[in-house]
């Protein structure tokens, strides 16, 4: 009998240190959309801290980090990182601040947030990729979303320009880290995927891998019952890396449900040091997931 695989899904900790890095640090006021709760709009003022903070270190250059946020009708994807910038933020020196000095005449919050941390010149041989977290289906222009309700599927969509390997881990506030990719079947410790080939990792109709073991679909679920802002780190290269010692998959002995492999922080910190520091080429993205009870 397949098994379901199971993530708890909770917010992101701090990532890797890396060669050549710099202490960085910036206080903002941020003016939040009325239509946005505190939480996220907190989670916004912070991002946009540890931007000004790369944009005035590095200058810009390319945006990253996606929220999606979902009316009635549809749904839409809006940056994070408004500005453009060459710098990537690594970890947080200093645990972030933010706190709500004011309201708009609209509605929206007035956000003071406040950042120092680790960060580092973009390289510029990094490959780009596309990626996007799928909510509930397998196609990219019907389901493409970041907005989760616990018991939701998760699938991951990913194209690369050319041949390469990638990863993806989630990281919860405990400071474990979930590898979702390579599958835990992999005897090579590596996710190889061919240049413009369109995947949907976790989907029994186009991962045979995952479907060989598992039954369709990661399933979402929120720890407690508050909303949880969260993020998938996505990893690629066209030089091949394997991944980093990890514990065997977790049963949690109820719904035959399982908890993906993993490791410590400082475990995969020192891996990510030593991968990402020798790699000129090797790229990562960030994936905002926003889960609802």
């Amino acid at each position: 009998m397949k098994r379901k695989l199971y993530i708890a899904l909770l917010s992101l900790c701090c990532l890797t240190t890396t060669a050549q890095t710099k202490i960085v640090n910036s206080s903002i006021t941020y003016y939040g959309d009325p239509n946005v709760s505190p939480k996220e709009a907190m989670a916004a003022a912070i991002e946009q801290a540890r931007i000004a903070a790369l944009g005035k270190e590095f200058g810009t250059l390319i945006t990253q980090d996606i929220l999606s946020q979902e009316s009635d009708e549809n749904s839409y994807f809006m940056q994070m990182s408004n500005a453009e910038v060459k710098g990537e933020w690594i970890e947080d020196t200093e645990k972030p601040e933010a706190k709500i000095v004011d309201t708009t005449p609209e509605g929206g919050l007035v956000i003071e947030a406040k950042v120092k941390g680790r960060a580092q010149a973009l390289k510029n041989e990094a490959a780009d990729f596309e990626t996007l977290a799928l909510r509930n289906g397998t196609d990219k222009n019907r389901f493409a979303s970041t907005d989760f309700k616990s018991d939701d599927k998760l699938y991951l969509y990913f194209k690369a320009p050319a041949d390469g390997f990638v990863a993806a881990y989630l990281i919860d506030e405990q400071q474990q880290v979930l590898c979702l990719l390579p599958h835990e079947s992999s005897s090579t410790g590596q996710q190889p995927v061919t240049h413009d080939k369109e995947y949907v990792f976790f989907s029994a109709e186009h991962d045979a891998e995952y479907a060989n073991n598992y039954e369709d679909g990661l399933v979402v679920t929120c720890a407690d019952e508050r909303i949880e802002m969260n993020r998938i780190y996505v990893i690629f290269s066209p030089n091949a890396f394997v991944k980093p010692v990890d514990q065997s998959t977790v049963s949690l002995g109820h719904d035959n449900l399982l908890l993906p492999r993993q490791l410590s922080l400082k475990d995969f910190s020192r891996w990510m040091h030593k991968v990402y520091a020798r790699d000129k080429k090797m790229s990562r993205k960030v994936l905002w997931l926003k889960i609802k009870p």
